[in-house]
């Protein structure tokens, strides 16, 4: 006989409540944790008198510790520095550019004069490596990359497979500096946290493109662009793609991206529809694949059809049909919301370069994209 019957409620053990900016997390009924966040900040309360605070405002974090409302652990990081304090007294003060001197000096070789140390995400770090770093290169340098990210080496080795780079996968600290000097070295970081938000603040109030804020940022006319680098493919991943698709008996297909990392993602329902609408094979990426046999089997295909995303810009570098969907950014720790209608302007991929006339750019809205999108492609099948 079911307990309901007689008036017996199961409560649960460990219970979960959500809105848009808290969580509160419960068992048996008492309050154990309570979680409020925006983009400027968190806030933790655990068991209602430990409390855990991260705040940004104005590019300072303050992160503090406190029980009962007294403040026992505080560090606060500004864009030079950060300061720690225990119980309201100053034990420790850095200077985080100096630190990362110190960092570099130990594992950068003296030989070269320039160092690059690239921060970005993967569609930045692209357009840094096709179109910015030669302008801050001569004949007489020798440069040498610092990855921090897998991605990086990935996109060196197709694009600029003639400098020499190293892998750190932890740089100490976030310095906000463009350029400093480590003795006769000079230093660039492409690019700093600032850049981001200072760009994203000026993309929502102003008309700009985020590719002339790049070059601005070092001081570069985009008119001095004449000696860009394009993506070489390997034959070995050349083989490998063309033996895949013959092997499988793959003429014709659309190649769909459908994850992207500050695009805000579309409903699984949508890219189902839209798979069984085109009736054409389709293959999406996948994390097996690295940046190089993606970006060839794309160009193998009738069309790409991609959310917005770092990829999405190397994709873009062929020729085929390349339909590429703009959302919301996601909701980021310290930048503030940007909406498509803002980002397909600025963020336009089609704008990079002139004649992208294969390029088609569009607003995602529930009900109406994917009529547009096989518009295009039975305008475009079989155009390459």
């Amino acid at each position: 006989m079911s307990s309901h019957k007689f008036g017996v409620n199961h409560m649960k053990i460990l219970d979960k409540k959500t809105n848009n900016k808290e969580e509160i997390y419960s068992i048996f009924g008492i309050q154990v944790c309570k979680i409020t966040k925006d983009y400027n900040y968190k806030i933790k309360e655990l068991l209602k008198f430990i409390v855990k605070e991260k705040i940004f405002k104005d590019y300072i974090e303050t992160k503090k510790i406190k029980i009962l409302n007294y403040t026992l652990y505080k560090r606060v990081e500004t864009l030079d520095n950060i300061e720690i304090s225990l119980f309201n007294i100053a034990i420790k003060r850095i200077s985080k550019v100096t630190e990362l001197k110190k960092q570099l000096k130990k594992i950068v070789n003296s030989k070269y004069n320039k160092v690059f140390i690239i921060k970005s995400n993967l569609g930045e770090a692209y357009l840094f490596l096709k179109y910015v770093i030669n302008e801050l290169i001569t004949s007489e340098d020798v440069p040498i990359i610092i990855a921090t990210k897998k991605a990086h080496l990935s996109l060196i080795k197709i694009l600029v497979p003639n400098i020499k780079y190293q892998f750190i996968k932890s740089l100490k600290y976030e310095v906000n500096n463009k350029i400093f000097k480590i003795g006769e070295q000079i230093v660039y970081i492409a690019y700093p946290l600032k850049f981001y938000i200072d760009a994203e603040a000026k993309i929502a109030t102003s008309k700009t493109h985020y590719l002339n804020e790049m070059y601005n940022y070092f001081r570069i006319s985009k008119g001095n662009k004449h000696n860009f680098n394009k993506i070489r493919i390997t034959n070995t991943v050349k083989q490998e793609i063309n033996d895949y698709l013959k092997r499988n008996n793959i003429s014709k297909f659309i190649f769909i991206v459908k994850e992207a990392t500050t695009s805000e993602s579309i409903p699984e329902a949508f890219w189902k529809e839209l798979e069984e609408k085109l009736c054409i094979k389709t293959i999406y990426n996948s994390m097996n694949l690295n940046i190089e046999e993606s970006y060839y089997l794309s160009q193998k295909a009738s069309a790409i059809i991609s959310l917005r995303s770092g990829l999405s810009e190397i994709l873009s570098e062929g020729k085929n049909t390349h339909i590429i969907l703009y959302t919301n950014f996601k909701n980021r720790y310290k930048f503030k919301p940007l909406e498509a209608k803002y980002i397909i302007n600025a963020y336009s991929i089609k704008d990079t370069e002139i004649n992208r006339n294969n390029i088609f750019e569009i607003a995602y809205t529930p009900g109406k994209t994917i009529e547009n999108i096989i518009n295009i492609i039975k305008k475009r099948e079989g155009v390459r």
